[in-house]
């Protein structure tokens, strides 16, 4: 089992992606699911020498889709991380290829079906719908099924355990001039 540590940061993550969506806050909703799926694609990877696109689109592939229908691949999913993080777009180098497909989002009570339609009418091509609840749910669920796997796999628990040990701890300032005066550190005010 993974240390307390990595599953406080995805549950702080979870939430901050939560009040965002809650909040109307797209972009940063977004910003939050990408790199949350690139942090859990590394944590769950039994060979980190990966680069993070196989690793991210591995992930996607056998944790996320299998859990949640998307009208997206693996590699457009990757393609809208590169988009959001790297430019706060639709478009991504992948994209410009024609290698992937550009996602636009919806929110709230409007669904994909309406995107895509409203889509479909603009003429624009090579762009699919997709609403960043469904998404959230995506990531949330294949999180889940990751955890469970590993708690019977063994290669996936070494890999989770390795992993968990190297992500960041916070303590709160009281813990941490506790455990400096045991050592007889005082730090200046």
């Amino acid at each position: 089992m993974a240390n307390k540590a990595f599953y406080q940061n995805f549950i702080q993550a979870v939430t901050a992606i939560d009040w965002c969506i809650a909040n109307r806050l797209q972009m940063p909703a977004l910003m939050l699911i990408y790199s949350g799926i690139d942090s859990f694609s590394w944590a769950a990877s039994m060979d980190k020498s990966n680069n993070g696109r196989t690793r991210f689109i591995s992930w996607v592939e056998k944790y996320m889709l299998p859990e949640k229908k998307l009208p997206c691949t693996a590699e457009d999913i990757y393609s809208a991380r590169c988009a959001i993080l790297h430019t706060m777009t639709s478009e991504s180098n992948l994209s410009k290829a024609g290698k992937a497909q550009r996602v636009a989002y919806c929110w709230g009570a409007a669904t994909h079906e309406e995107l895509h339609a409203a889509l479909q009418k603009t003429g624009e091509k090579n762009i699919i719908a997709l609403h960043i609840e469904d998404l959230h749910q995506a990531f949330r669920l294949g999180m889940a099924k990751f955890v469970e796997e590993s708690e019977t796999n063994e290669e996936l628990k070494k890999a989770l355990q390795e992993s968990a040990e190297k992500h960041f701890y916070s303590m709160e300032d009281e813990t941490v001039d506790n455990f400096l005066n045991r050592l007889g550190i005082r730090m200046g005010v």
